[in-house]
């Protein structure tokens, strides 16, 4: 899920940005409800186990920096070469066997980017 990332990579300027995804107090990230289609204690219970899932979700991600640089890079890609044929490209990207050596090194200069940016702060 897009959305529950904490890094993009804006692809004009190909730099990290943070963005704030989801916030605790935001009501608007909870779908409005279907009036009698649950009891107000199964909405409640509904809107509780999004907000862990969301929140466990971010966690992973951020635990996980690799899948941030390898669908910034996939969608880098698609972006700059524009293949007629996506699901051909992504197979081929995806099945290249040089991408954790890929990966690795955009996990590197993204985590070193962070630090630099953290240090002139």
């Amino acid at each position: 899920c897009f959305n529950c990332l904490n890094f993009y990579l804006d692809i004009c300027t190909k730099k990290y940005k943070k963005i704030t995804i989801f916030k605790m107090n935001d009501k608007s990230a909870i779908e409005k409800n279907d009036i009698g289609a649950l009891t107000d204690d199964q909405q409640s219970k509904l809107n509780t186990f999004k907000i862990k899932t969301r929140m466990g979700n971010e966690k992973y991600l951020r635990e996980h920096p690799e899948i941030d640089c390898l669908i910034s890079s996939f969608v880098s890609e698609v972006c700059i070469q524009r293949p007629n044929n996506v699901r051909e490209f992504a197979a081929d990207y995806f099945t290249d066997p040089d991408l954790k050596l890929k990966v690795q090194a955009l996990v590197q200069k993204k985590e070193s980017s962070l630090k630099r940016n953290q240090n002139n702060s």
